[in-house]
């Protein structure tokens, strides 16, 4: 068992603009309509308004989402607010869906401590050193591993 890693894995930047896009794109949704047919009914307004807010806390959410490793020790980011603290000996299951389509692979792995759990994706950064972390410290009982081959 390893303990001298040190690494921070994190949402990529791509996957933080799909909902910046999003933000941006209902915000401007309104204007062409507002400027060239006058004021429109208030829904307009609200429903965009609704979805731009929608979208931006989810850029957010990813923006902030981090899981940093230190050692034995896992200190974990969700959002803006919510924070926790583990150790690798806390971890009580760890569910491993690898997905296998035509597409390629992908592997969504969640990680249980009591009544706090937090999410590993393959299109995260540093989501192979989270990965190769996992498979070198948790036991191997309480890794409990589904494929899904949806290829054929």
């Amino acid at each position: 068992m390893s303990t001298t890693n040190k690494f921070t894995m994190a949402a990529s930047k791509g996957l933080i603009m799909y909902p910046l896009f999003g933000t941006v794109l209902f915000i401007l949704f309104p204007i062409p309509f507002t400027l060239f047919q006058g004021p429109q009914h208030i829904m307009l307004y609200i429903i965009s308004g609704g979805l731009a807010a929608l979208f931006g806390w989810i850029s957010l959410y990813f923006r902030f989402y981090k899981v940093i490793v230190d050692g034995r020790s896992i200190r974990v980011q969700k959002g803006l607010l919510k924070k926790f603290s583990l150790n690798v000996e806390d971890i009580d299951k760890v569910d491993w869906i690898i997905s296998i389509t035509k597409f390629g692979k992908n592997e969504n792995i969640t990680v249980r401590a009591g009544s706090r759990k937090f999410k590993v994706e393959t299109l995260m950064e540093g989501s192979d050193k989270m990965i190769a972390y996992l498979k070198d410290n948790v036991d191997e009982g309480k890794i409990h591993t589904k494929i899904r081959d949806f290829a054929n």
